[in-house]
């Protein structure tokens, strides 16, 4: 049986991927052994991968749900990062003009 997951090694360890599109689902083991046993778990279906929820950083300071007028989470030095994907990153400026083209756009700020 062909297996839907694969190990790679990476620069700093190893990881488990997607055998069809080499996707990495896993990553951070320190061994060829570690990653292989991650990748069983996974074909017995006792680890699940995780989506993490999709965010913008604006400034390298602010963390916000990935949607114009999306809700402020919080700063990145006060969340732990790992538990988020960072969709997109916008300098405070170019954040502050996409909100000026809604609002010239639409007649008003996006709910924030």
């Amino acid at each position: 049986m062909t297996s839907k997951y694969a190990i790679q090694k990476l620069l700093g360890g190893w990881a488990v991927t997607m055998s069809a599109n080499g996707h990495l689902i896993a990553t951070g083991f320190d061994s060829e052994e570690a990653a292989a046993l991650a990748r069983d778990q996974f074909e017995r279906g006792e680890r699940t991968i995780v989506r993490k929820r999709d965010v913008w950083v604006i400034g390298e300071t602010f963390v916000c749900e990935s949607e114009l007028g999306g809700k402020l989470i919080g700063e990145v030095r006060k969340l732990d990062m790992n538990q988020y994907h960072v969709a997109e990153r916008y300098t405070q400026a170019e954040f502050d003009q996409m909100m000026e083209d809604y609002k010239d756009e639409e007649g008003d700020y996006p709910d924030t």
